[in-house]
């Protein structure tokens, strides 16, 4: 197998399984908890101890595949197994056939395409099982052998018929592809309207459009009502007006608004058919389509900028105990509740502006998940302006005007009726010095690195020399670090330190480091992650430093990294997703075309070392790396 440094032991099971079939289900246990990192590692491991188990092998190539390494997992597979290995068991079939679906779909060759179709074939005919017989017919009719495929949907559909209705449903995604397949429309809708009525548990929704748009890819245009069955769900990034705080030169949102303000977020939100939600919960326009969005059985998740002590203090409690208690209400009633940071406000505005960031770029990142775009709603008065954390904050970033609807504060009517408690002054922090900065952070470590003897470090140096000026050209890092293996880099922006990430990656991907004097090629894994921080000089060296609760979580991104890849967290994702969106609305004021560069794939929530906790952590490459047909199969 290949040889890649392991994570640290911090995070390993310190165990050795007794049977190779004991070590198969570990590894598909780390693999179905989205660990590939730890799956690969314990493929290693088991593989040295069982060389001829050719399952163990396979699930070790699966991992790489799962962890975004395409490349090394088609490497390994040809130098290790051969191109004409026959898998000997079911087991063994079924990873392989999943292997070379997922080159496949990485790389549209179509050797992998057709072994794929013959593997899934053969696994239906020995299991007479409706997931592999599934994917052998889409497989057949990509490879354009449309009577094969309908063969075998003709066959899926035969055996269904034959089951209990309790079985067929189980396998209906299966049903309806293959209705779709064999030209049976009826069949299909009736088994996509269950899955429809599955909301809002999208996933088998997306696996059903995700297939569809391999049919699709290969000429068969499914019908309008199997289209409307599975359009995804309305999502809504929303963008408020706080109530207004005593000393306002100007009333934006007083009290005697809030009814018609509540209203109308209704309204919308009925109009817009609206499902899934991203905002803030501040006293007034947020907390109102909170409320809104949870009356009309919708998904709600919030984003809060900081603690949620000086949350309340700064930005409900002002308005009296009853926005307490509401926030407290919806609070408990959110799918998830996301902190720019767990720590103090300190009277940090960056920190609001963060927040915005967040919530745009999680619910733009949810979007593409579920082949979709969201919709902004903003409670905007033309007189705001663009303050940190504001609706009109998030107006300007907004890429495209057919997806903006504006609320305008300034025509809503007053409720004289209704006593209203009167606000009082918030709670604001004096901002303290130094100011935190919102920062986005590099941490790299070089893959066999250990094993250089000391008369190979002036040509690791030559190496590192002649590799500066290409980072150089790409991005100035407001800091960059390095000690022995270990590369440091922050930036303000990004996307900026992705690009920077991209060429270093690049550098140690490319070139022959023999050419440098170096015994063997070196690989670099590295780990990403944004946040608040704290810029200063260190009082002993005098050198620039950026500290704080974020650094560390941005360590800690690096050890559960493949070799040759870049991951990073779900904060550095979003602000990067908000950052491209701004670049969006800017070529799209400009009539220019936005043409993407990357690609963000999540990995799922996987354990940090060092007790960190479980993080959703997403694998990013070039887009050029990225598989240029949307239609991906689903795992």
């Amino acid at each position: 197998m290949l040889a890649v440094s392991p994570p640290p032991a911090d995070i390993l099971t310190c165990w050795e399984p007794a049977t190779a079939e004991a070590w198969l289900r570990e590894i598909r246990a780390r693999l179905g908890n989205e660990q590939p990192f730890l799956a690969f590692d314990l493929a290693q491991r088991a593989t040295a101890r069982h060389p001829r188990d050719d399952r163990l092998a396979l699930a070790g190539i699966l991992a790489l595949l799962r962890g975004g390494s395409v490349a090394t997992a088609r490497q390994v597979l040809e130098s290790h197994l051969g191109s004409d290995y026959t898998p000997g068991d079911k087991v063994a079939k079924a990873l392989l056939a999943e292997i070379r679906e997922r080159l496949w779909e990485n790389g549209r060759r179509r050797e992998d395409l057709l072994a794929a179709r013959e593997l899934f074939r053969s696994l239906f005919a020995e299991t007479a099982k409706p997931h592999p017989g599934m994917a052998a017919a889409v497989l057949s009719l990509a490879a354009g052998e449309r009577s094969q495929a309908q063969d075998l949907a003709r066959a899926l559909l035969r055996q269904g018929a034959a089951n209990p209705p309790e079985a067929a449903d189980t396998h209906r995604l299966s049903r309806g592809i293959a209705a779709l397949i064999a030209g049976d429309p009826e069949t299909a809708i009736a088994a996509f309207r269950r899955i429809a009525d599955q909301a809002p548990d999208y996933h088998p929704m997306l696996a059903a459009l995700r297939w569809i748009r391999v049919l699709t890819s290969a000429g068969l245009t499914p019908p309008e009502e199997v289209a409307i069955l599975l359009t995804p769900p309305r999502i809504l990034i929303f963008g408020g007006q706080p109530i207004d705080p005593p000393g306002l030169p100007e009333a934006l949102l007083p009290p005697e608004k809030v009814p018609a303000l509540a209203e109308a977020i209704g309204a919308e939100i009925q109009r817009l058919q609206a499902r899934i939600g991203y905002v803030s919960a501040s006293c007034g326009g947020d907390l109102l389509f909170a409320e809104a969005l949870l009356e009309a059985g919708g998904e709600l998740h919030l984003v809060l900028p900081c603690a949620e002590e000086d949350f309340l203090a700064a930005r409900v409690a002002y308005a009296g105990p009853e926005w307490v208690a509401r926030f407290q209400r919806t609070r408990e009633r959110a799918a998830t509740v996301t902190y720019a940071t767990r720590e103090r406000y300190l009277g940090h505005s960056e920190l609001l502006r963060y927040a915005n960031q967040m919530i745009a770029g999680l619910g733009w990142l949810r979007a593409q998940f579920l082949f979709t775009e969201p919709y902004l709603l903003a409670a905007w008065d033309y007189r705001a302006q663009a303050q940190p954390g504001s609706a009109a904050d998030f107006i300007d970033h907004w890429p495209d005007i057919r997806t903006l609807r504006i609320i305008p504060l300034d025509e809503l009517p007053r409720q004289k009726t209704t006593a209203f408690a009167v606000p009082s002054a918030p709670a604001c922090a004096v901002p303290q010095e130094p100011r935190r900065e919102i920062r986005a952070m590099l941490f790299a470590d070089v893959v066999g690195y250990s094993k250089l003897g000391e008369e190979y470090l002036p040509q690791w140096w030559e190496f590192l020399a002649a590799l500066q000026p290409r980072l150089a050209a790409v991005a100035i890092p407001d800091l960059v670090e390095a000690w022995g293996d270990s590369i440091y880099a922050v930036l303000a922006s990004a996307s900026a330190l992705l690009r920077y990430a991209f060429t270093l990656r690049g550098a140690f991907l490319e070139p022959d480091h023999q050419a440098y004097g170096l015994p063997w090629q070196l690989g670099i894994r590295i780990g990403l992650h944004a946040g608040p921080v704290f810029q200063g000089v260190h009082p002993l060296t005098h050198r620039p430093i950026y500290s704080g609760h974020q650094v560390n979580r941005a360590a800690r991104i690096e050890p559960i990294t493949m070799a040759g890849e870049v991951y990073a967290s779900q904060e550095f994702v979003a602000l990067l997703t908000a950052e491209e969106m701004a670049v969006r609305h800017e070529c799209h004021f400009f009539q220019r075309a936005y043409t993407p560069w990357y690609q963000a794939n999540y990995l799922g929530r996987i354990e940090m070392p060092k007790q960190h906790g479980i993080q959703p952590v997403y694998h990013l490459l070039p887009a050029t790396e990225a598989n240029a047909n949307p239609a991906s199969l689903p795992t």
